[in-house]
């Protein structure tokens, strides 16, 4: 189950309220880490419990996966640096447009980043924040979407407020357990709290569900366009693997790589001339090629530019989705993801000359015409 956790510490009146909430924030990543969920994060700053959820995570051995969403801006970029070396955990970074006024991060451009990993996540947990901030925003679209939620209100701030607002619907649902919220010595599990908000859908049913998990392979010139598709497959909660973030420092690249693509079930294959021109590019096709063969994944090919002639032998006579705009390109994965919803084989060979990439045609628009 993917936690997505927010909140500050702003709300302690006092330095004893303080190092309690530190010390109950710390627990509850441990407690996260220690059931197998993965955590979704925003800031790596230390006013905020998304740090301290962290370390308690990393005390924990934490095995799961950690993605943490954030504005694009130097001052954050460092800070979430630092924090995959002090934490020694693979941390998977989302960028997402910095907002700037006055050469200082806009608070919208956190709620941009919040509301995306709302998007990926499959429970909120919120403790603390600012009364009136973006976290309070933030669980109150979450109250209007009724995204389950578990809001902690002994420490005050906007968790507390939306406790407040929610206290019925959470009652109704945790019953007896909802204890966990408002006691710090609950003897009540995380995974029992998160069984009953989540309702008959189980914890393994939570789990990235098959067909889901996802290797984009594109040329880092073209990584405007992989930020797109990456974009559009975790809003539907694919898992997409990519760029060297992706992987563990202590393993090589190229085992990495092909683990990665041994794990996935969809390959995406962002094919343009700089792709045909890349040995990095045709090392991970070759190595999807042979998977595909096997029928043990999808193989997607999005066509960014004109370049028609496929270098890779294997790859000649698999269809390529037209992804010339951007319009284009959403169209196309969205097409193709139609396809894993309704369960529908791999899209069948081309029967065309083998020494092009064949392209799907796309949909003809009326033009209108003079009546002189």
């Amino acid at each position: 189950m993917k936690i997505f956790c927010i909140g500050s510490f702003a709300v302690a009146s006092s330095d004893t309220e303080l190092a309690a909430m530190r010390a109950a924030i710390f627990k509850l990543g441990a407690d996260i880490a220690k059931s197998g969920h993965d955590l979704v994060v925003c800031s790596p700053f230390e006013d905020s419990i998304d740090l301290e959820i962290l370390r308690g995570a990393a005390s924990a051995g934490m095995r799961g996966r950690i993605d943490v969403h954030f504005p694009d801006a130097a001052q954050v970029e460092d800070q979430v640096d630092r924090l995959k070396q002090d934490l020694g955990c693979r941390i998977n970074a989302f960028r997402h447009p910095g907002i700037v006024d006055d050469g200082k991060l806009n608070h919208y451009a956190w709620l941009l980043a919040q509301l995306t990993a709302l998007d990926n996540a499959h429970v909120l947990i919120a403790a603390g924040g600012r009364l009136g901030g973006t976290a309070e925003m933030l669980l109150r679209l979450a109250e209007a979407r009724e995204f389950p939620a578990l809001p902690i209100p002994r420490f005050g701030g906007a968790a507390a407020g939306s406790f407040e607002r929610q206290r019925f619907v959470l009652k109704d649902r945790l019953g007896d357990l909802g204890a966990w919220l408002r006691e710090s010595a609950s003897p009540v599990s995380l995974d029992e709290v998160l069984t009953a908000l989540v309702g008959p859908l189980s914890l393994a049913d939570t789990a990235t569900p098959a067909s889901r998990r996802v290797f984009l392979s594109y040329p880092r010139e073209r990584a405007a366009e992989a930020d797109q598709v990456e974009a559009l497959l975790l809003r539907r909660n694919f898992t997409v693997t990519r760029d060297i973030d992706s992987f563990p420092p202590d393993v090589a690249i190229n085992t990495s790589i092909s683990e990665a693509i041994a794990a996935c079930d969809v390959f995406v294959a962002l094919y343009c001339a700089q792709y045909a021109c890349s040995p990095y590019c045709h090392d991970e096709l070759e190595h999807a090629l042979k998977r595909h063969a096997a029928h043990k994944l999808r193989l997607w090919i999005l066509q960014l530019d004109e370049t028609t002639r496929m270098v890779v032998r294997a790859a000649r006579e698999l269809p390529a989705q037209p992804a010339s705009s951007r319009e284009q390109l959403e169209a196309s994965v969205l097409r193709l993801l139609e396809r894993v919803r309704e369960g529908r084989d791999e899209i069948p060979p081309n029967q065309g000359p083998a020494a092009t990439l064949p392209t799907v045609p796309p949909v003809e628009r009326p033009t209108s015409k003079s009546t002189t």
